[in-house]
């Protein structure tokens, strides 16, 4: 069964009566994908997480996340979907069928839309998982009521989605462009895991912040960092983030400077997209309200005023089920639109 992808998103609510009552999310990630059923009404109905199996075969992988969605579904008496919504840690094409350059490269270049469609026997919509994210954040999470909306995802990589009126912007790759690749440092210094120079996440991705952590190994015998590696264990970011709380020195200056870098570009994305509010979600947001507070410091005083007098910094509510339910509200809305006869088509 093969559906045409709406080029635009509905600009409408969630309040809604779908010929079946559950739609599904599948936010896939580097090591698994976190898989949900969300009713019509917009709430989690189960949620569960696959890991991606040994296999450097697309089809196969997807497959597995398929799989255990249609055996989690056959258990609700409703048995069947009015949608899925599958974000991929990378690009999408332009007709929103695949992904490519992603975190999963078995999966690049593969039928995504087409084979999950012929699974499952419901509309499939492919999207970036920083967009879903943000789509789930402002509609059920932090940024509800929200009109403009743009949400942060610290991680590997720095994820970004803008929201408005319910609608993720996409400017360039299906995805709010490249946004994590913005140049700040004027250095050139160090490199990103895609091979941009200078950018934001050569310097404070958390990527940036394990080879940081490796710094202070090579060069300081005591300390949290150090003192954690005597104990048998390799420092992990959260682990940077414990010795700032403890008031290591060492932790203390890196997270330091990693707020820096990340208010030159939160303010730079400020002034173009001009948001209500900006909310930090993602594997190391762990850090906190008062590390949210520190980048709100630093970048209200480097932008300019207008865009920062009712600028709302704060953390993401949903976690690891915003990719989840913006990925179904995304399913929800966009079904609904085609019963009505109302999506336009690419």
């Amino acid at each position: 069964m093969c559906f045409d992808h709406p080029a635009t998103y509905a600009r409408m609510g969630l309040e809604m009566t779908l010929t079946a009552p559950l739609a599904a999310g599948i936010d896939i990630g580097g090591g698994s994908a976190k898989i949900g059923l969300v009713s019509s009404a917009g709430t989690m109905v189960e949620q569960f997480q696959v890991k991606i199996p040994p296999s450097q075969n697309g089809t196969e992988i997807l497959l597995a996340f398929l799989s255990q969605l249609k055996a989690k579904l056959a258990a609700h008496t409703e048995g069947r979907l009015s949608g899925l919504g599958i974000g991929v840690p990378g690009y999408v094409d332009q007709d929103h069928t695949t992904t490519f350059k992603s975190n999963v490269p078995a999966i690049d270049d593969l039928d995504i839309r087409g084979l999950a469609e012929t699974e499952l026997d419901c509309p499939v919509f492919i999207e970036n998982d920083a967009i879903f994210a943000a789509v789930g954040e402002q509609a059920l999470g932090s940024g509800k009521g929200v009109s403009r909306f743009l949400m942060i995802t610290l991680g590997t990589g720095l994820g970004t989605g803008f929201v408005e009126d319910g609608v993720p912007i996409l400017t360039g790759n299906g995805a709010m462009g490249d946004a994590g690749h913005l140049i700040v440092d004027p250095s050139l210094e160090h490199g990103c895991r895609q091979g941009c120079f200078g950018c934001v996440e050569s310097v404070a991705s958390g990527e940036a912040l394990n080879r940081r952590i490796e710094e202070v190994l090579a060069a300081d015998r005591a300390g949290h960092l150090p003192d954690i590696v005597s104990s048998g264990s390799r420092p992990t970011v959260r682990d940077l983030i414990a010795g700032v709380r403890a008031g290591d020195p060492a932790c203390v200056r890196i997270m330091d400077e990693t707020s820096h870098w990340l208010a030159m570009w939160i303010t730079g994305l400020t002034h173009m997209f001009a948001p209500q509010m900006i909310a930090f979600g993602g594997g190391w947001s762990a850090a906190g309200q008062g590390y949210v507070d520190e980048i709100a410091t630093k970048s209200r005083h480097m932008g300019l005023p207008y865009y920062f007098e009712d600028l709302q910094f704060v953390q993401a509510e949903l976690g690891n089920s915003a990719g989840i339910m913006g990925a179904a509200i995304t399913a929800l809305r966009q079904t609904k639109e085609m019963e009505n006869g109302t999506v336009l088509s690419g």
